[in-house]
């Protein structure tokens, strides 16, 4: 197979989608009391939902933990999309809470130009996931 990805070799990106795929199996664990409490639960939108939707506490607890694995997944797709930057040149991906916060800073020691005509040396991004922010 013809490799047409210049920025990332097939051997990373089978890495890099193994790594999420991984962080996926690890939300399958059992949940016990513990687990369930460590998002924040809002009991009285638990006690609407069961009158509403006419459901078992075992259905509404279930929803929920299903509602905090998708989060979490959605999370790790958000990571996915971010790490992805540092196979590209000049790209370097933070640790979280680092350097600023910034999700991704990218480096040219000969500079960037810029529209205005200016230059630049280092650019600091903050990205958003329309796919994973839409709905918050």
């Amino acid at each position: 197979m013809d490799w047409k990805l210049q920025f990332i070799s097939q051997e990373n990106l089978i890495k890099h989608v193994k790594a999420t795929i991984d962080k996926y199996g690890e939300k399958l664990e059992s949940f016990d009391i513990v687990r369930f409490n460590k998002n924040i639960i809002d009991p009285v939108k638990m006690i609407f939902d069961k009158t509403v939707y006419q459901s078992s506490w075992e259905e509404i607890i279930g929803n929920e933990i299903f509602r905090q694995r998708d989060k979490s997944n959605n999370n790790d797709i958000g990571y996915f999309h971010q790490r992805i930057f540092q196979y590209i040149s000049g790209c370097h991906v933070p640790d979280n809470g680092t350097e600023g916060g910034w999700d991704v800073v990218f480096k040219k020691e000969s500079g960037i130009d810029l529209p205005e005509g200016d230059k630049v040396g280092t650019i600091y991004v903050e990205m958003k996931n329309k796919h994973n922010t839409m709905n918050s």
